[in-house]
């Protein structure tokens, strides 16, 4: 999400850099005397004396701007979860957390058993580990799960083991 957050606030810069010298060129221009390069100025002011907030238009527009606007404010008061993780120990080191989720879970496939392991990890090093495995396995898995993370020198936080059992084929 990142990614796109930048991706909009770019092009939101862009039209708003554009959209401004455009105006400051059109301004120039009236100031100067002369006609305006694109914006006809008449027909625009001709129609914003004459449409009112009760026009059907104008009301759609404007609540459809409001709703846009208040997706956008919730989409980024969302916590994410974090790029990077602290090591413990180290100060200003940090794991990445993607790389650590799949050192995580290949530490957990090689459990005997255990296959389809997935970790999820958020902030302090909140892990949620699922897998699937038999019942009787979890307590190796979280010894599996615990082992990595002191590799890893993250400090210690909650860890939740969710296992699911394997389907019996017949």
């Amino acid at each position: 999400m990142r990614v796109a957050n930048r991706l909009v606030a770019l092009l939101l810069a862009l039209a708003l850099l554009v959209g401004g010298l455009l105006v400051t060129a059109e301004g120039v221009m009236v100031a100067a005397g002369r006609p305006p390069i694109l914006i006809p100025l008449r027909s625009w002011y001709d129609t914003l004396t004459t449409v009112t907030f009760a026009d059907r238009v104008v009301l759609a527009i404007a609540i459809g701007v409001a709703v846009l606007g208040l997706l956008v404010i919730f989409a980024q008061l969302r916590p994410w979860r974090p790029e990077r993780l602290p090591v413990e120990g180290a100060e200003g080191w940090y794991v990445r957390r993607r790389s650590a989720e799949l050192g995580l879970a290949g530490a957990v496939d090689r459990v005997p058993g255990v296959s389809r392991s997935h970790a999820r990890l958020g902030k302090g090093w909140r892990l949620d580990m699922r897998a699937t495995a038999a019942p009787e396995a979890k307590a190796e898995v979280e010894e599996a799960v615990r082992g990595e993370l002191a590799r890893m020198s993250a400090p210690s936080g909650p860890v939740r083991v969710r296992l699911t059992r394997p389907k019996r084929v017949a």
